[in-house]
């Protein structure tokens, strides 16, 4: 974010993102650390189940950020696609899928 000033939220986040970084780094060296090499697989079976549900939200997010760049640039598809390397096509469907997670959050039909 180059060239602009932070807001709190943005400072926290960059905190909490450290933070979950280090605890990944740390139940990555607990497992391995663990005698029994199925309680092993177990935990880190936990650990990619985590990391998929975390990936998912955060997709999530970034599509409704995606919406809400749409919004606020009232530029065209192809020119934000252009500005975050992109098509058009996926970043107008990023746009899409974010006007439905902000209309409905929690995915409910």
């Amino acid at each position: 974010m180059a060239g602009r000033g932070t807001s709190g939220a943005e400072d926290s986040f960059d905190t909490d993102v450290t933070a979950i970084e280090k605890l990944c780094t740390h139940a990555m060296a607990q497992i391995r650390a663990v005698p029994d090499p199925d309680r092993a697989f177990e935990c880190a079976t936990r650990l990619v189940s985590l990391g998929q549900d975390i990936a998912e939200r955060g997709a999530g997010e970034r599509a409704v950020a995606a919406a809400r760049i749409k919004d606020a640039r009232k530029q065209t598809l192809e020119a934000l696609g252009d500005m975050y390397s992109m098509s058009k096509q996926r970043f107008g469907k990023l746009v899409e899928k974010g006007k439905k997670l902000r209309e409905n959050p929690a995915g409910e039909d």
